[in-house]
């Protein structure tokens, strides 16, 4: 029986210190920096403003954190979306588990922007495929349309974040 569920936001640029932050902006296209708020513009030029952003997500963080310790849950299952790490436009399911026994890894968010891949820090987690197995099976049974991911072979610069 599900009993808690917790739900974060994420971007890379939330876990990189300030002075990445403007590093971010300067990556996006011209045509989305002239349409941010003159606000949003002037923020991302102010440290004193991003580190007031940045110790408000950690603490978000830490009470998620500090709620997930407080539980002590049997098992965590992790719903996210892909975002290109492990399917692409030709075969990209709407609802996919990973059935494996083998542990998943996810890169560190926390890793400064630009680390090459070879150089990033990963994490890895201990996968429950019975558990998996078990939810897929009813997930079919009740006209989900699931696919059934048996390995987990994401490319080696595949950005799937671990927040740890």
């Amino acid at each position: 029986m599900l009993e808690l569920g917790l739900a974060t936001s994420h971007a890379p640029t939330m876990f990189q210190p300030v002075e990445n932050w403007p590093k971010r902006l300067e990556r996006l296209s011209p045509q989305v920096q002239s349409n941010l708020p003159y606000s949003a513009r002037q923020e991302m030029q102010s440290p004193t403003m991003i580190q007031g952003y940045i110790d408000r997500i950690n603490a978000g963080f830490g009470a998620v954190r500090d709620q997930l310790k407080a539980y002590r849950p049997d098992a965590l299952i992790m719903i996210g979306d892909d975002q290109g790490d492990m399917f692409d436009k030709v075969n990209n399911p709407t609802f996919a588990i990973y059935t494996g026994d083998e542990p998943t890894w996810g890169h560190n968010a926390r890793d400064l922007v630009g680390t090459p891949p070879e150089q990033r820090t990963t994490s890895t987690y201990q996968s429950s495929g019975e558990l998996a197995r078990y939810l897929l099976k009813g997930l079919v049974k009740r006209s989900f349309d699931v696919a059934n991911l048996a390995k987990f072979e994401p490319p080696a610069e595949a950005i799937g974040a671990s927040l740890t």
